[in-house]
């Protein structure tokens, strides 16, 4: 890759892993995070070169898959299958946050590089398959049946169906090993390095008990093991998905739009919706911004930027301001 699109997304993945630092939002905070794994992935980042300056690389041998937060029963479930598949151990790393007694769970990869890597990736892609085909499951069951939503009834039904997904997906895993051996040049079978260094290194692990809820719903269960068989996790399907950076905001890097800050207010269709506070065209400026509403393709050059920064501090404080409020709510109503 040419170096000046390598750093576009070295800006790109960064400003991600910013964003996935703030454990105030679970669901944010996890999708940012994919989404910089992804783009690493799909484009060879090395990751030294998103390492801030002074700042330690990750000790060889482990790789976080998730961020801290609650982790759910499948996502465990699911680390484990793909840790089984893919010559790598699974361990779970906890805190508690600022003396807050509830407990914050991730999930980590031990092993070489090279499967940390291929494991990473598997993981991601299962588990955005796995939440993309439940939720199609469950509407498709509503439909049918004809009776109103409940949220017991809900979480029976995905429950249910992740149970038949994950008992699928291993056994689709088992099925496509000689491919998947084939075609990253590995082996399957977890290095006996690995195993002699895990077993030091977990001495002092305690016993995570995982409660997995029992299957109430055979058919939805029966399905999710037909659906998860068909998916073929030999073909690298690495796309990019943008929606965690709504309600964030961008820099822009590059040509006429160098220097402009935007708040994401929806992305559809590889398209940002974007409310623009400009202070670098001529006139304008920190003390005097101008607003407006704009929609952007995604690949236009910008990198996300963490909540702490001065300019999104600034942005934020405008949106209290009388002389700005009416721009920004009209920038607001034309993208609505």
């Amino acid at each position: 890759m040419e170096n000046k699109k390598y750093a576009k997304i070295v800006k790109k993945v960064k400003g991600l892993l910013a964003i996935a630092k703030d454990e105030n939002k679970d669901e944010e905070s996890q999708s940012a995070f994919l989404m910089a794994q992804r783009l690493m992935i799909q484009y060879d980042i090395d990751k030294a070169d998103i390492l801030e300056e002074g700042e330690e690389a990750e000790p060889i041998g482990e790789e976080s898959v998730t961020v801290y937060k609650k982790l759910f029963w499948w996502e465990r479930t699911l680390g484990q299958i793909i840790a089984k598949n893919f010559r790598v151990k699974m361990f779970y790393n906890s805190k508690r946050k600022n003396g807050d007694q509830r407990k914050k769970t991730k999930v980590v990869f031990y092993g070489f590089g090279k499967d940390l890597e291929l494991a990473k990736e598997m993981y991601i892609l299962a588990y955005e398959v796995l939440l993309y085909h439940s939720q199609k499951y469950i509407d498709r069951w509503y439909e049918d049946e004809e009776v109103v939503r409940e949220r017991y009834l809900t979480e029976s039904i995905k429950a249910s169906y992740i149970r038949g997904f994950l008992s699928g997906l291993e056994a689709r895993f088992e099925e496509q090993v000689a491919v998947l051996t084939e075609r990253y040049e590995v082996m399957v079978l977890i290095p006996k390095e690995v195993e002699d260094s895990y077993k030091d290194y977990s001495k002092e692990f305690g016993v995570y008990n995982s409660k997995i809820p029992p299957v109430t719903v055979e058919n939805a269960y029966s399905k999710g093991y037909e659906e998860a068989k068909r998916v073929d996790f030999t073909k690298k399907t690495v796309g990019t998905d943008y929606s965690s950076l709504v309600g964030h905001y961008i820099r822009f890097s590059e040509g006429v739009t160098k220097g402009l800050i935007a708040e994401v207010i929806d992305i559809s269709e590889n398209q940002l919706h974007l409310v623009i506070m400009n202070t670098v065209s001529s006139g304008l400026s920190t003390d005097n911004p101008y607003f407006y509403s704009w929609i952007l393709n995604t690949e236009h050059d910008f990198e996300p930027l963490p909540m702490t920064d001065d300019y999104v501090q600034l942005f934020m404080g405008y949106k209290n301001n009388k002389q700005y409020k009416n721009q920004i709510a009209e920038a607001l109503s034309e993208l609505r």
